[in-house]
């Protein structure tokens, strides 16, 4: 990729050489300087010249070395007015959200233009979605993006946005924003921002079962990622591990998922390896293998509590009991699927579907047939909200239920379902 520059900055170099002396001056190592997004790698590249950093990993570098954004990217300083959401950014940073949450609160509601209200809706949509409320989240946000629709043009929020998208069920929203992120982050040759939409929009695909697309997405973004970037192979890797997790590709997933581990075993970023570890648990239970499931999700859930929320421990609950009722302990599986779908009610309906389809497994395997008949049907109201992977085998083993009572026409239907499904898991679904 040639060198460029930007309109943020004067020039690659200046910024590089203006960043580096920084960092020596306050003393601070490359790893010290790096962050999610932004790797040693990539901050040495930078200091070279041979990258374009977006606007937003100027204004983190220069917040990490302790300088101005306008005097990193252009070497002077402004004379404007403080920035008045500046503290509630930094709290926001400090993990301070009660004090970021009222000054945020302070400029929604007093703010002098529309800009700065959309502003602060958009902080207090990233508090909501930081304490799992992703419905509280998005009526924010969609609020500062009604009041300011140049926000989308922000990386961090709209990738905050399409996650919340993805994470209420809304997915073919989310996919609509992230490829229009990425074809933006194409067109300014933004390398960061490639690849953030590019694993955003892969993940929002996959779970639309819409593998043909993911994976193109993923193969492309591959070829444009710096080999020296850890963290962001390892969110390639993640990613085609979970699609071909997604397409029972257990062989496949496994050597993805382990190699994402191995890449984030040297870094700080608990929250990709509580992933890595949980979905390659997720691999070892398709593949039957519970136990060496528990010891991943063991390892998965103690990192989850560094930095994870409600919302991470209650799907690593529910993997639990998928593990558990194949070791033939339903009792303790029945209780861990209860506990995670009280949480998950308040998420994505096709989590809380995945829920009640356990529950009618661990009925089923008991000798609760009925009970597992009600259950599969409550479970593919929910599963039914948008493609996903779980409702062919959903409609399967209600249709074997049905069979097994005799009811041939019911399960025909559940068999016609459970196909229908099955082909619109493509791979080249457009």
């Amino acid at each position: 990729m040639p060198r460029q520059t930007n309109a943020h900055l004067d020039s690659p170099e200046l910024l590089g050489r203006r960043l580096r002396a920084a960092r020596l001056r306050a003393g601070l190592r490359l790893r010290d300087v790096a962050f999610e997004g932004c790797s040693v790698g990539h901050v040495s590249h930078i200091e070279r010249g041979n990258r374009v950093p977006s606007l937003q990993v100027v204004r983190e570098l220069a917040r990490r070395v302790g300088v101005s954004e306008e005097w990193l990217a252009t070497g002077t300083e402004l004379r404007d007015e403080p920035d008045p959401l500046a503290e509630a950014e930094a709290a926001l940073r400090f993990d301070d959200l009660d004090e970021a949450s009222r000054l945020y609160s302070q400029a929604a509601t007093d703010g002098a233009d529309a800009r700065l209200r959309a502003r602060g809706r958009a902080g207090l949509g990233q508090i909501a979605f930081r304490n799992d409320d992703a419905e509280g989240a998005l009526v924010e946000l969609e609020a500062a993006r009604e009041l300011d629709p140049t926000l989308e043009e922000d990386d961090g929020f709209a990738d905050t946005l399409g996650r919340v998208y993805a994470h209420v069920g809304e997915l073919e929203t989310a996919v609509a924003l992230f490829r229009r992120r990425l074809a933006a982050a194409h067109d300014a040759r933004n390398s960061l921002g490639t690849l953030r939409f590019s694993v955003l929009l892969a993940n929002a695909l996959i779970d639309l079962s819409a593998y043909g697309q993911a994976s193109e997405v993923l193969a492309e973004a591959l070829t444009e990622t710096p080999g020296d970037d850890p963290l962001a192979l390892a969110r390639l890797h993640w990613s085609q591990s979970r699609l071909h997790a997604a397409k029972q590709e257990h062989g496949a997933a496994a050597r993805h998922a382990r190699k994402a581990l191995r890449l984030l075993e040297a870094t700080e970023f608990t929250q990709y390896r509580s992933r890595a570890h949980h979905l390659l648990a997720y691999v070892e239970i398709d593949r039957g293998n519970p136990d060496r499931a528990l010891e991943l999700l063991e390892k998965a859930r103690e990192l989850a509590q560094r930095g994870g929320t409600a919302y991470d421990v209650a799907k690593l609950d529910l993997e639990q009991a998928r593990a558990l009722a194949q070791l033939g302990e339903p009792e303790r599986a029945a209780l861990l699927i209860n506990r995670a779908s009280a949480e998950l009610a308040h998420h994505n309906p096709v989590d809380l579907g995945r829920c009640y389809a356990e529950l009618a497994g661990v009925c089923a395997d008991t000798g609760s047939p009925e009970r597992a008949v009600e259950l599969y049907e409550l479970a593919l109201e929910y599963l039914r909200h948008s493609p996903n992977p779980w409702i062919a085998t959903t409609y399967t083993r209600l249709g074997e239920l049905q069979e097994a009572a005799g009811n041939r026409d019911a399960a025909f239907e559940a068999y016609k379902r459970a196909a229908s499904a099955a082909s619109t898991a493509d791979v080249g679904r457009r």
